[in-house]
């Protein structure tokens, strides 16, 4: 735009002209990247407009021209987000020419890194938006939703598709959640990329099984991120009865043994208080908590108390015995009389050694 004779443009020398549309275009992006960065500090509920134009160095009446309420705002943060990182992820996928198992770790690579770019809006997403108002409760489940064809087709590699819970993929997508949103809140997003190998086996293992997970995912071993998504993963009550396929309780059972017998009990005790209460699995898994906890005692050289637990946990695989089977449930596919038959070899012997301790796969062999 020329200046009027007499007159001094309004642009600096040699500065390209700007149009109306992208300074709107600016002004809305600033409110958006303020929006985005209140609602991580303070939490939605307690933002405000007057908070958010301050922010972003905007009038009221500019916050207006672009936006209702904060609502708006929010829902359009929403938007934006969601619909980069859904296609930064779907294109991962598939760009990725390999196997399923690949596709995966390249979606989860790239969602990862989607986050750690945008922490603040990742947070705002993420652990405000279930919250905030129905309309962003609805795109963050919507959002979730089309994480599911990625892991769908993993049933295809598991010859017990069949039993797989038919929730499993959004079980297993609100466990990582659960662990990127615990970075967030702890501000610990240069740890993100560090989690990729744990949430990727995690993701992995009812599909593919654990040894074929882990090779998968680099030999991811246990820590505290892959125990706390199993933890997560664990209802507040199992309805009915505990699923034998359920990924928290197959990953329990994968960690006693690999060795894990610690990380293991506590699994399995998260399992075992959300179990129905009088129900076969409640017995089972007691059982099954006492030998971890006898495996732990082995390794501690304490045999005497190891054997002690050991019968206690053949006091309870008997008790289930004698109990009603039937269903789909934890305790009516998992072989409790060969587990049975190993606790008691064991207590026959003159001595238990560390080499003594029982794994539960062993007991599928038998």
């Amino acid at each position: 735009m020329r200046a009027l004779p007499g007159k001094a443009s309004r642009q600096p020398p040699g500065a390209e002209p700007v149009s109306r549309a992208e300074v709107a275009a600016d002004q809305r992006r600033r409110v958006l990247e303020a929006t985005g960065e209140l609602v991580a500090e303070h939490g939605y509920a307690e933002v405000t407009i007057e908070q958010i134009v301050r922010r972003a160095r905007v009038g009221y009446a500019t916050f207006y021209k672009h936006f209702a309420d904060k609502e708006e705002a929010f829902l359009a943060l929403l938007d934006a987000a969601i619909a980069r990182t859904l296609y930064a992820v779907e294109e991962a996928y598939d760009r990725e020419s390999g196997a399923w198992p690949d596709k995966v770790g390249a979606a989860l690579g790239a969602l990862l890194k989607e986050v750690a770019a945008h922490p603040s809006v990742a947070r705002a997403c993420l652990v405000e938006a279930p919250t905030a108002s129905p309309d962003a409760a609805a795109r963050h489940d919507a959002a979730l939703a089309r994480f599911v064809p990625l892991l769908r087709p993993g049933r295809e590699l598991n010859p017990n598709a069949d039993r797989l819970p038919k929730s499993l993929e959004e079980t297993l997508i609100g466990g990582v959640l659960w662990v990127i949103n615990q970075r967030l809140i702890g501000d610990e997003v240069d740890r993100l990329r560090a989690i990729l190998p744990e949430a990727l086996e995690f993701l992995l293992r009812p599909y593919v099984g654990e040894q074929e997970a882990a090779r998968e995912a680099g030999g991811a071993e246990a820590d505290s991120e892959t125990l706390d998504m199993a933890k997560a993963l664990v209802p507040a009550a199992f309805r009915g009865y505990v699923p034998a396929r359920h990924p928290a309780l197959r990953y329990a059972l994968a960690l006693n043994d690999r060795g894990y017998f610690w990380e293991a009990q506590e699994v399995l005790e998260a399992v075992w208080a959300a179990a129905p209460q009088g129900g076969r699995e409640r017995i089972l898994l007691r059982a099954c908590i006492l030998i971890a906890t006898a495996n732990v005692r082995l390794r501690m050289q304490k045999p005497h108390v190891a054997s002690r637990l050991f019968g206690e946990a053949l006091g309870e695989l008997d008790t289930l015995g004698m109990r009603t089977a039937g269903g789909d449930g934890f305790a009516d596919s998992f072989p409790v009389t060969a587990l049975a038959g190993l606790v008691r070899a064991k207590l026959a012997q003159p001595q238990l050694a560390k080499a003594d301790w029982v794994a539960f796969a062993a007991a599928n062999r038998t």
